[in-house]
């Protein structure tokens, strides 16, 4: 930790247990591991043991990875089933044929695919066998990536002219938090802290509403209030999505 703040090798350990997810048994993911070890030991060693979280369980079974990793480095189909709730939350299992092309970060990593021309997103914590298919052509591989490039560049362009969440300098936020969450005080750069007694109120800019569900997860109880209120109630409903997405 020479010269990084805890916020610094909070995102770091977080970044890496992405790359964790979603890479294959090897020298990559051995490395990979070493590396969010050391970080967790520095932290300890320095008193931030508690600010970090256990290293995360594997989303997707090994085989099933290594199969979508050999699909999209050689452009080729692959059957894949889709494990969801479905009514009364009786498992609700489906088959699908389709094009991987990438991986997702972030809350819920997902595999991102072309299914009949159109974009999917297949979290990977839901997807269970997966066999190999034939080479696609190349023309549907050309297809598959413009139908991604479509919807990147639709997004980029609702960030920059419709969406309240876009700003280039971050997210404004105003926390309150109890003195158990004392650290992030001391570790959030660029922030204003009013003491309010046995409270303490943080006012900041967060990179994502992502980062901002990361740390308010660390701070658990700690958490009193978050401002403004429409964002409160996004991360509300997201993490209500997020719970009832895992049942």
């Amino acid at each position: 930790m020479n010269g990084m703040t805890l916020d610094e090798v909070m995102m770091l350990v977080a970044v890496t247990d992405r790359a964790l997810e979603v890479t294959p048994h090897g020298p990559a993911h051995t490395a990979l591991a070493h590396l969010r070890e050391t970080l967790v030991a520095s932290a300890e060693e320095r008193g931030f043991g508690t600010a970090l979280w256990p290293a995360p369980e594997p989303l997707i079974g090994h085989e099933a990875l290594d199969t979508l990793l050999l699909a999209i480095e050689e452009g080729r189909l692959v059957d894949l089933t889709y494990h969801r709730a479905g009514p009364n939350l009786h498992e609700q299992v489906t088959t699908s044929t389709v094009i991987p092309m990438s991986f997702t970060s972030g809350p819920n990593p997902a595999l991102r695919a072309v299914k009949g021309g159109a974009p999917r997103l297949y979290r990977l914590d839901r997807v269970g066998h997966v066999s190999l298919g034939a080479k696609a052509g190349r023309f549907e591989r050309a297809e598959a990536r413009a139908a991604l490039d479509r919807e990147d560049h639709a997004e980029r362009d609702a960030a920059k002219t419709g969406s309240p969440r876009w700003k280039p300098e971050g997210i404004a936020v105003r926390l309150t938090i109890k003195r158990a969450g004392m650290w992030a005080a001391e570790s959030l750069p660029d922030t204003e802290v009013i003491d309010r007694d046995d409270k303490l109120e943080l006012a900041f800019h967060a990179h994502s509403e992502e980062w901002l569900m990361l740390l308010l997860a660390q701070l658990g109880n700690a958490v009193v209030r978050l401002e403004p209120a429409d964002l409160a109630q996004r991360i509300s409903r997201k993490a209500a999505e997020l719970i009832e997405e895992t049942l």
